[in-house]
C-alpha cells in the first residue's frame, strides 16, 4: 500500500514537473551552443558540424542519440502509382487546406502573439564591435545605461560579435495561450 503510494506520487509529482517546469530556450554564439531543455528531463541540442552540416543531439534523462535531419530529407522515397481520381481527390483536399489556412490566419496570429508573450527574457548578453571607432564610443553610455540584472551590454574593440539569450516559459503557459486563443477563436467565429 505505501508502496504503490509512493510510486503514485512520483509519477504525479512527474507530470507536474513536465507541466509546470521551466522549459530554456538557449542561443550561445560564443560557445555555438543552441538547444532546448526541460530541465532535468530532456534536451534537443543543434549542433553544426563540418561533414554533416547540422544534426540534432537528444537526450532524454540519461540516454542521448543523435538525428540527422537532412539525411532524412534527402532519401528517396517510392513513387505510387495512382490515376486521375488520386489526382483529382489529391486537388480537392488541397484547396480544403487552403481555405482552411485562410480562416485559421488570423487565429494563428494571435495564437503566435499570445504564445510569444508567455516567454520570460531571463538572460541577455551582447558583446558587439561596429568596426567604428566613434559609434562604439557611442554605444557605450548607452550600453552602461541599459544594462540591468537580466542584461549584459557590451562594447569590444576587437572584431568579436557574440550573443547569449536564454528564454525561459513552462508547458502550462504555453496549453493556456494555447486554450485562450481557440476558446477566443471560437468565440468570434460564432458570432459571424
Amino acid at each position: 500500500m505505501i508502496f504503490s503510494l509512493v510510486i503514485l506520487s512520483l509519477i504525479i509529482f512527474f507530470f507536474l514537473w513536465i507541466l509546470f517546469g521551466p522549459l530554456d530556450f538557449v542561443a550561445n554564439t560564443f560557445k555555438e551552443e543552441y538547444y532546448f531543455q526541460l530541465r532535468k528531463v530532456f534536451r534537443i541540442s543543434i549542433i553544426f558540424d563540418e561533414d554533416e552540416i547540422v544534426f540534432l543531439n537528444i537526450r532524454v534523462f540519461v540516454i542521448g542519440f543523435n538525428i540527422h535531419p537532412l539525411q532524412i530529407l534527402t532519401n528517396p522515397k517510392e513513387k505510387k502509382k495512382g490515376g486521375k481520381k488520386k489526382k483529382k481527390k489529391e486537388k480537392r483536399k488541397r484547396l480544403q487546406r487552403i481555405r482552411t489556412l485562410q480562416n485559421m490566419g488570423l487565429f494563428a496570429l494571435r495564437l503566435t502573439w499570445r504564445t510569444a508573450r508567455t516567454f520570460k527574457l531571463r538572460k541577455l548578453k551582447l558583446n558587439i564591435d561596429t568596426n567604428n571607432v566613434v559609434a562604439n564610443a557611442y554605444l557605450i553610455p548607452i550600453f552602461t545605461i541599459l544594462n540591468g540584472n537580466r542584461t549584459q551590454l557590451s562594447v569590444n574593440y576587437s572584431g568579436q560579435i557574440g550573443v547569449h539569450i536564454v528564454y525561459e516559459n513552462s508547458v502550462f503557459l504555453i496549453l493556456r495561450a494555447v486554450i485562450k486563443s481557440y476558446l477566443k477563436h471560437r468565440k468570434h467565429k460564432l458570432k459571424f
